[in-house]
């Protein structure tokens, strides 16, 4: 057990971090429903946004070594803000990489 970092202060790191990919699949499907050139169910991907929040859960659950127990306000959007750009960063990585690959 590291000290100062409890099962509850982890936890709320990754509820932050998950609601920081919340935040960016929310504005993500709003692109999606705007562009009247695309097909919102045929490109909405269910399991595609589960990892992603996965993904958000975890990067918020790392922020925990980075951060100390009571959050202050902008510990909280930090941790938003990593999940965020974090998660985005990843994804594109492996977007880039999945087409080079075939």
């Amino acid at each position: 057990m590291i000290e100062g970092v409890s099962f509850t202060f982890v936890l709320w790191c990754m509820f932050f971090g998950a609601g920081g990919q919340a935040l960016r699949a929310i504005i993500g499907l709003y692109k999606l429903y705007v562009d009247e050139t695309r097909d919102t169910k045929a490109e909405f991907n269910l399991k595609k946004l589960g990892i992603s929040l996965l993904m958000g859960a975890a990067v918020g659950g790392l922020c925990c070594l980075l951060f100390n127990d009571p959050l202050s306000k902008t510990d909280v959007l930090s941790i938003i803000a990593f999940a965020y750009a974090g998660v985005d960063g990843v994804e594109g990585f492996m977007k880039q990489r999945s087409q080079a690959i075939k």
